[in-house]
């Protein structure tokens, strides 16, 4: 049964997303970028500013960066259509739309039991992004369902960058995040 469809620009615009979901990751979170006014929590309006930036930083280095321009040989339709939806994705990373758009899913999901709305509705865009958004979204904090000696080393790392968070929180004399 077919249950979206994906073209090659969808596919790639995901495989695309993945890879550059966390690039020119500064170790400090969304939440210490907006208290400590820093410079990319003014230049992405407080919102989304690590996941802004990802975007960002990848499309710059492929404009600028020789040899780095993947879009190079494609049309303006094509790469309009990538660009939005890797945007769409990369944003749908930010941990503070976790519960939105996994509310999102649940009412899809849910109407779909109780009437004769199907979801992913293959002709509804809107459906194939909510899709592609919480899959990558669900590979982005899916360190738990790894085996356990990879689980164990990215918790570690995660865990150490959040500890230097906190302390650079203490050296600032601001209240240490929740993390």
């Amino acid at each position: 049964e077919e249950v979206a469809k994906l073209d090659g620009k969808d596919v790639f615009s995901v495989l695309f997303s993945a890879a550059i979901h966390d690039v020119d990751h500064p170790a400090l979170n969304n939440v210490f970028q907006v208290k400590t006014r820093a410079e990319l929590a003014i230049k992405y309006n407080d919102k989304a500013v690590l996941e802004n930036h990802h975007v960002s930083f990848a499309y710059t280095v492929i404009a600028e960066e020789a040899g780095c321009n993947v879009f190079k040989d494609i049309d303006n339709s094509t790469y309009t259509t990538i660009r939005a939806n890797t945007i769409a994705m990369v944003l749908s990373t930010d941990i503070s739309k976790h519960f939105e758009e996994l509310g999102k899913l649940k009412t899809k999901t849910n109407q779909q039991a109780t009437s004769d709305v199907p979801f992913p509705d293959p002709e509804k865009n809107e459906d194939k992004m909510l899709v592609l958004c919480v899959m990558l979204h669900a590979c982005d904090v899916s360190n738990p369902a790894k085996p356990n000696q990879i689980y164990l080393y990215w918790t570690n790392n995660v865990l150490q960058e959040f500890f230097n968070q906190g302390d650079k929180e203490k050296e600032l004399g601001l209240p240490v995040s929740m993390i």
